[in-house]
């Protein structure tokens, strides 16, 4: 129950980011979730998967800022 607390957290938490940056926060919201979603089956730490799912999210949204310009 809570690793779905947190999976939510970090969804919204990634969407604000984005909005933040001037992003499509329902597109960066959404690959947060289905990162998560892949931890859940690939990953076997238990709370630790959705960090990583939302530090993946935000590397990849740095990325994307960086080779956009």
């Amino acid at each position: 129950m809570l690793e779905i607390i947190m999976m939510g957290v970090c969804v919204v938490g990634m969407f604000r980011v984005a909005e933040n940056d001037n992003e499509s926060g329902i597109l960066w919201g959404g690959v947060t979730a289905l990162l998560c979603i892949l931890g859940v089956m690939f990953v076997p730490l238990p709370y630790a998967r959705e960090l990583i799912a939302f530090g993946l999210a935000f590397l990849l949204l740095i990325a994307y800022k960086v080779l956009r310009k």
